[in-house]
């Protein structure tokens, strides 16, 4: 479904127009309004952004409306020069890149957070998004020893489901680890996909890029799932993505990335201990 938006602030402020009241009762009509609400961090800065919790007040009713707020910092030269170095294409991945990243998938129904609004402050770039409430990171679900059978069957093809789809799309994650899924449990097992602040879109979405997604997923969940599991998440993929994973011998090259991903992480894990 694609959202409606509108132009504020003389095209610094872009707003979901089903939040635009709101964003009006909170005096949020300007991209420096936004850029500096009151925000509580949830989550480790790193050097290029940060996230924090934005409670706002409702129309009418009880009880704030929970919001989280992704403030960038401007893109350097740095990391320009060092795409031109790798003989990459220069890909600016700001607050909203991340915004047109989840329209791009509410537009071919793929689930995701709710926009809310992304701005232009100067040189920095933001945007606010919709708590997900009551959610189970997948990466915490899949280790739970009484989840059932039928259950962790369901998820792993409606993940596989998801990820087809949105390979098709032209659409790459590059953080599709299980700690991006989120599910609300109580929602029928309700799928999310977060942090889409780096997520590539192309017209015909190159393998590598599908291989990098693929063997992160593998990498986070390969110690809690079985052979089973993972046919059942090639089959459901195969018939998303339209093509078979085992052609050019995908699934070999898939599980030789997974395990380059875990030895890099098994040397930056000792590094830091």
């Amino acid at each position: 479904m694609k959202i409606q938006t509108e132009i504020w602030d003389n095209g610094r402020l872009t707003v979901n127009s089903a939040f635009a009241r709101l964003l009006r009762h909170n005096d949020i009509t300007t991209a420096q309004a936004l850029w500096t609400v009151k925000s509580q961090g949830v989550k480790e800065t790193v050097p290029d952004r940060g996230t924090g919790k934005v409670l706002l007040e409702p129309m009418e009713g009880e009880g704030l409306v929970e919001t989280y707020i992704k403030r960038y910092q401007p893109w350097t030269f740095r990391n320009t020069f060092k795409a031109l170095l790798s003989f990459k294409k220069p890909r600016v991945f700001d607050g909203l890149h991340e915004w047109q990243a989840i329209l791009a998938f509410h537009e071919r129904e793929l689930p995701t957070m709710t926009p809310i609004a992304a701005a232009r402050h100067g040189r920095h770039t933001c945007n606010l998004t919709l708590g997900i409430t009551d959610y189970t990171r997948a990466s915490e679900l899949v280790r739970q020893d009484d989840l059932s059978i039928s259950r962790r069957h369901k998820l792993v093809s409606q993940i596989g489901t998801i990820a087809g789809r949105m390979h098709r799309y032209g659409f790459a994650h590059q953080d599709f680890y299980l700690v991006h899924v989120f599910i609300q449990e109580e929602q029928d097992d309700r799928i999310f996909i977060i942090d889409l602040q780096r997520l590539i879109m192309e017209k015909r979405l190159p393998d590598r890029w599908r291989i990098k997604d693929l063997a992160q997923l593998l990498f986070s969940a390969y110690s809690h799932v079985g052979k089973l599991d993972i046919a059942r998440f090639i089959t459901a993929y195969n018939r998303a993505y339209g093509k078979d994973l085992r052609e050019k011998g995908m699934l070999d090259v898939i599980e030789q990335k997974a395990l380059r991903i875990e030895r890099h992480h098994r040397r930056r894990y000792m590094n830091l201990t």
